[in-house]
């Protein structure tokens, strides 16, 4: 199910997060049981054209997490002394 492949990695992403505390028990079987939840999804995922959307999304992401890693370069750069 399209709800499904897009809603499992968020969920899977929560579950690394919140592993350590045993209380909290994230379950996609959980969320997905209410129902105008599943059909608000189910419809956007219908309407929304997924082929041209994905490259955009990737591209958004890619520049996100090429942000992320010169920061975090140069932070790194910045904390150390340079000789």
């Amino acid at each position: 199910m399209v709800t499904n492949f897009l809603l499992n990695p968020i969920f899977n992403f929560v579950n690394i997060l919140l592993s350590p505390l045993n209380l909290v028990s994230w379950t996609l079987d959980k969320i997905m049981n209410i129902p105008l939840l599943t059909s608000f999804l189910e419809v956007v995922a219908y309407i929304i054209p997924w082929g041209y959307l994905y490259p955009l999304i990737l591209i958004i992401f890619g520049i996100i997490g090429f942000k992320i890693i010169i920061s975090l370069i140069k932070t790194i750069w910045d904390i150390l002394p340079v000789l």
